[in-house]
């Protein structure tokens, strides 16, 4: 069994670590909100800064964070070599919106109809929100077939 002297060292840890992630989020909420807006040259490239990145020995949600990122950034890498015009297109489409509204519209699309979860975030973001905001843009990537409802009939 643990000591009590034990248990509070454990707690004063478990408490230390939670006010660094605190002031890990804070730091990074607190910065400037990231607006997406095109980009002419990579001095103006901002990608996620290294103070984001969990430390190797952090918990599951952490992992959860590292894994999402990583396969965000390898999605747009395999847009981009399908359809490099559309992904050029993609910031310019988007601008002035921040993280958060397109998150919010990729949650608004979902919800409108939920036969929608079939096409990836990703396709969403680069074929749909574009539309959405008024660029009517041809995509050369291939569409997701819409699922379709089977047809009624009329007996009893």
């Amino acid at each position: 069994m643990m000591s009590v002297s034990g248990k509070i060292v454990n707690i004063i840890k478990w408490l230390c670590s939670l006010a660094f992630l605190l002031a890990l989020a804070a730091q990074v909420l607190a910065a400037e909100p990231y607006v997406i807006h095109p980009v002419q040259n990579p001095d103006q490239v901002r990608p996620l800064p290294a103070s984001a990145w969990p430390p190797p020995e952090s918990d599951q949600s952490d992992l959860l964070l590292k894994l999402s990122y990583l396969r965000g950034v390898l999605d747009a890498l395999q847009y981009a070599e399908v359809a490099p015009k559309t992904i050029g297109k993609v910031l310019k489409d988007l601008e002035g919106m921040n993280l958060h509204q397109v998150a919010a519209a990729i949650d608004r699309y979902y919800l409108a109809d939920p036969r929608r979860r079939s096409l990836p975030p990703a396709s969403v973001l680069f074929r749909v929100l574009p539309r959405e905001r008024g660029q009517v843009e041809t995509s050369t990537l291939p569409r997701a077939a819409e699922p379709v409802a089977p047809a009624k009939t009329d007996q009893p």
